[in-house]
């Protein structure tokens, strides 16, 4: 159906952006574990969506980067990527990608060390996976926080 999407947009409605292969992007070089391709895709993607004004995809490039800053040490920085996701997916009521954010700034918490601020993260992912339905996700967010002790 993708590809009729292109070709035949007022049928099946608007292609993909290029904001759309971004984040794509952004999910297979987080799934691969590949922090300098993560990194790059998300900064374009912040660029990309700050110059169209285009909040959503810019919280999506933030917690993105949050992650590829965690991998490459840089903790500090990656906080401040997660709590402007983190703010703008609450402030807009996108509960997953909240739940997201939050899962990836209780991680990062936790291997920093900080079990409480961890803890708190983590309460805060399964909050957010809870109210949007998304059992399997809470239930990962709930084993990571039991972990913790």
């Amino acid at each position: 159906m993708m590809g009729q999407a292109v070709r035949d947009p007022a049928k099946w409605g608007s292609g993909p952006s290029a904001l759309d292969d971004l984040v794509l992007q952004i999910e297979v070089a987080e799934l691969r574990r590949d922090a300098t391709a993560l990194e790059s895709f998300a900064r374009r993607l912040s660029d990309e969506s700050a110059a169209m004004g285009h909040e959503l995809y810019r919280a999506l490039a933030d917690r993105a980067l949050g992650v590829a800053l965690v991998w490459g040490g840089a903790r500090q920085q990656a906080g401040a990527c997660f709590e402007r996701a983190a703010a703008h997916f609450a402030a807009r009521h996108v509960g997953f990608q909240l739940g997201r954010a939050q899962l990836a700034w209780g991680r990062a918490a936790r291997d920093s060390g900080d079990a409480s601020a961890a803890r708190w993260h983590l309460l805060a992912a399964i909050e957010a996976f809870d109210d949007v339905g998304a059992a399997p996700a809470a239930e990962a967010a709930r084993r990571e926080r039991a972990a913790l002790g």
